[in-house]
């Protein structure tokens, strides 16, 4: 009689728990179809990519590579993809004479195909405002010197004076920050103010 008890007793648990988990799975696979939306809001994207110089207009997303809906308390990161169209001339300036890697997009060839750089896949709802055929190029040492980010790259364009940015928790560029250096020292850098675009 007591081990039927424990056994009604356990199935009384462990039922109700299942449903949960199920319900919990049904709505993680709910969220993991809906697509993050497109902003064109210049802000954010003035402010955190200043170093960039002037941004005439933007489209920009932010996703959490985390598993959708995670619940899990604590840090998350942040992927921001952003395709910037610069003033007239910009990129031009920036890359100077930089020593520049050329980038090659393969060609979108129909709606299902998928656009990207060799190196790096762009998100599909962004493809659109990526200019198609230009000639892109990389400089590694811009990839942290024009964007504050755990890590960063950065395609540029110079005939449509686009940028494509890909970087996983953007950091204010103007707040000061630590840099440690090969020897172990740690210096607090506060970085000149530049003045944001309004």
């Amino acid at each position: 009689m007591r081990r039927r008890g424990f056994l009604l007793l356990g199935a009384a648990v462990a039922v109700p728990l299942a449903a949960g988990w199920a319900w919990q799975e049904r709505e993680y696979a709910q969220e993991a179809q809906q697509q993050p939306e497109v902003s064109t809001d210049l802000g954010p994207i003035r402010r955190d990519l200043v170093l960039l110089g002037p941004i005439v207009s933007t489209h920009w997303m932010q996703t959490s590579p985390g598993r959708p809906g995670d619940r899990v308390p604590g840090p998350t990161d942040w992927l921001s993809s952003i395709v910037a169209r610069l003033a007239p001339g910009q990129v031009a300036r920036l890359l100077g004479d930089r020593q520049t890697t050329p980038v090659s997009m393969p060609p979108a060839q129909g709606s299902a195909a998928q656009v990207g750089f060799a190196d790096l896949e762009i998100p599909a709802p962004l493809a659109p405002f990526v200019p198609a055929g230009g000639f892109w190029v990389r400089n590694e040492a811009l990839d942290t010197s024009l964007v504050r980010a755990e890590s960063s790259r950065l395609y540029f364009d110079r005939s449509s004076d686009t940028v494509y940015v890909s970087a996983v928790n953007i950091h204010d560029p103007q707040a000061p920050y630590a840099h440690h250096d090969p020897d172990g020292h740690t210096v607090v850098v506060t970085p000149s103010p530049v003045p944001v675009q309004s």
